[in-house]
């Protein structure tokens, strides 16, 4: 299953041939991501092209033969797509190929955790295995994949094995700096060895990476809870000794002062000038039209401000709206 980039059906002629001519083919995997077939349309002829992924991150390419779209196939110069696929993956099987050629991964998301929790004790993945068959009935299908590779990949290595009794609050707070320095993962990727230094992130970086961690802790607190609620174990405490970061959902606003609003009055062309006027205070409109050249007047002519109240008796304030 294809989710992010929908892949064109190459294996009829009559679909390829509603495919538009273009420099670069139309890739659809096979049975692993780093291997792909390509049905390469030119304007002089059309090609079935093999490609795989190396273990330095570029890819190899290599042209199998003709397509079987003007000419029957032959099974040597001329291909239909059943024997293309052979040619290519007898080519993936090379051995000048298989010495740089990257691992295979499954082409279908993963559904299923990354172990098989056995054993008479309860463990945290034991509930894990739990809360994740249970969202696989419960949760929306576009959600499911993206909740068990947050399991598989920020949870399971970390607490699969430890008992259930024995999450405490240090392990939880353990967890959470374990989250916090991270580096965020990207599709597929290699992640850096190296952790990230929360002294030297960004705001932004930093609200990100606690975002990260408050969806992990969120599962696991459903979870072990979950565990409680089923019986499987006597106490709650693991689940309660769980806290979430507050304020983290939503990247955070900053406003520009009035003296950032007076430079970038002063540095603002004619086009960008009407964008500044929403932002801007009368005040401010005042000073940065006196700097023009322009008088008080001119600038409040073409503007007009509303008074607005806060609540709790806190000061009113007004707002310059462009007309």
């Amino acid at each position: 299953m294809d989710r992010l980039i929908p892949r064109p059906n190459i294996e009829l002629q009559i679909d390829r041939r509603r495919l538009k001519p273009r420099v670069r083919p139309y890739w659809v995997f096979l049975d692993a991501y780093n291997r792909m077939l390509g049905y390469h349309k030119l304007k002089h002829g059309t090609f079935w092209v093999a490609r795989l992924r190396t273990t330095y991150g570029s890819y190899r390419q290599h042209r199998l033969g003709q397509a079987d779209d003007a000419i029957r196939a032959n099974g040597l110069s001329v291909l239909n797509y059943g024997q293309a696929r052979t040619e290519a993956e007898a080519w993936f099987a090379n051995s000048a190929q298989t010495a740089i050629a990257a691992e295979p991964r499954r082409r279908h998301v993963n559904d299923a955790l990354t172990i098989c929790p056995v054993g008479r004790e309860f463990t945290i993945g034991h509930a894990l295995h739990d809360y994740v068959e249970w969202k696989r009935i419960a949760a929306a299908r576009s959600n499911f994949p993206i909740l068990v590779s947050i399991i598989n990949f920020h949870i399971v290595p970390r607490l699969a094995s430890l008992p259930f009794a024995d999450f405490t609050i240090d392990v939880a707070r353990q967890f959470t700096h374990q989250v916090l320095v991270t580096p965020g993962r990207r599709g597929n990727r290699r992640q850096p060895d190296t952790p990230l230094n929360l002294e030297r992130l960004t705001a932004e970086e930093l609200r990100k990476r606690k975002k990260t961690a408050n969806s992990c802790l969120t599962i696991l607190r459903v979870a072990l809870r979950m565990a409680w609620e089923n019986g499987r174990v006597e106490s709650e405490r693991p689940s309660r000794v769980i806290r979430l970061f507050k304020k983290v959902n939503a990247a955070r606003a900053f406003h520009l002062s009035r003296r950032e609003c007076q430079r970038l009055w002063r540095n603002a062309d004619q086009t960008s000038a009407d964008l500044c006027w929403a932002p801007c205070t009368p005040a401010v409109a005042s000073a940065s039209s006196w700097r023009c050249g322009a008088t008080t007047s001119d600038a409040m002519a073409t503007a007009y401000t509303f008074r607005r109240r806060r609540a709790r008796k806190r000061a009113s304030y007004s707002s310059l709206m462009r007309e």
